[in-house]
């Protein structure tokens, strides 16, 4: 699990093997994961535009899960669920990135975080699993290259990761 205070930082290094298998063997038992995808592409959306998107997709899917026969812990964790993304996307400002992706599951202290450089389908899932296809369909298509850079005496590596550029390391230094 990451505290949202760093989920920048862990984004521009790119998305880590380690949380990729952590959402994908997450169990919950009995309490549902909410998986959210939201377009919140700047070009395309002021920020209350997808605001309002987003509690739209929440106010329908809380009218529905109260017609399911959730019990009431599960009923509860997945608000609280939809509390903290509320909250996260709220105070989203000056972003560059195009694609939300949020896996909560508050009775067991998930809450993970994805900005993508790639516009996704606004949806908002509440199951048992995490709804992770459309991450998944992405991150296919995103390459990872790294680049050694050599010139008179330094050797440098950088990062390729979508449209993203990062120095690794100086590798060495006269």
């Amino acid at each position: 699990m990451h505290e949202s205070g760093s989920i920048r930082d862990i984004y521009l290094a790119g998305i880590t093997k380690d949380q990729i298998e952590e959402i994908l063997n997450f169990h919950s038992n009995q309490t549902p994961i909410t998986s959210l995808y939201l377009n919140v592409d700047p070009a395309r959306y002021q920020k209350e535009e997808y605001l309002i998107n987003l509690k739209t997709m929440v106010k329908e899917k809380k009218e529905k899960l109260e017609q399911e026969n959730l019990n009431r812990d599960a009923f509860k964790s997945a608000l609280q669920d939809f509390d903290k993304i509320m909250e996260y996307t709220s105070n989203l400002k000056g972003h560059t990135f195009k694609g939300l992706v949020i896996f909560s599951c508050s009775d067991k202290k998930l809450f993970q975080v994805f900005e993508l450089d790639e516009q996704v389908k606004d949806r908002l899932v509440v199951d048992g699993f995490p709804y992770t296809r459309p991450l998944f369909s992405i991150l296919r298509l995103m390459v990872r290259y790294l680049v050694l850079l050599f010139k008179k005496d330094k050797l440098r590596l950088f990062e390729v990761f979508g449209d993203r550029i990062k120095e690794q390391m100086d590798l060495f230094t006269k």
